[in-house]
């Protein structure tokens, strides 16, 4: 598969956006925010529709005392790239390779998108106190690479 310095120019265009998850413990207490980390993680989806590839971006709230989920929000954006074949395959145990300047290209408007999403979902609950932070996608990218989540 080509790399990140290839020569296929890269175009794409979001399709779809939907969220595809929301959770919210009732008992959450602004007492527990100073004990709340974000967890983050995402998984490329190449679709049945030809030349469409999604990401699904998805945030979980964990109360780091008892290591319990107390909330989380998952969205999916589906891109349509021009010439997909040369920047995504799937292998045959159904994993899938994609080029990290799509990759980038796609977790930049998604992970902003879950931001936003967040945002409006816990509004008038203690999370709209601790939003989700702001990060460098290539680290978040370069973190699954190294544990093994995506190739």
């Amino acid at each position: 598969m080509p790399g990140i310095d290839n020569n296929s120019p890269l175009r794409l265009a979001i399709v779809n956006i939907k969220e595809t998850g929301f959770s919210l413990k009732p008992d959450l207490r602004d007492s527990d925010l100073d004990k709340i980390d974000w967890m983050i993680g995402f998984r490329p989806i190449i679709s049945d529709v030809d030349g469409q590839i999604a990401v699904e971006v998805r945030s979980t709230a964990i109360l780091t005392d008892t290591d319990s989920e107390v909330a989380a929000c998952s969205v999916m954006l589906t891109f349509k790239v021009e010439s997909l074949d040369a920047f995504a395959t799937k292998e045959t145990d159904n994993r899938i390779n994609v080029n990290d300047h799509l990759m980038l290209n796609m977790l930049s408007p998604a992970y902003g998108t879950l931001r936003g999403v967040m945002f409006a979902r816990f509004s008038g609950t203690p999370l709209d106190k601790k939003p989700l932070p702001l990060i460098d996608v290539l680290d978040l990218l370069k973190a699954a690479k190294k544990n093994g989540a995506i190739r």
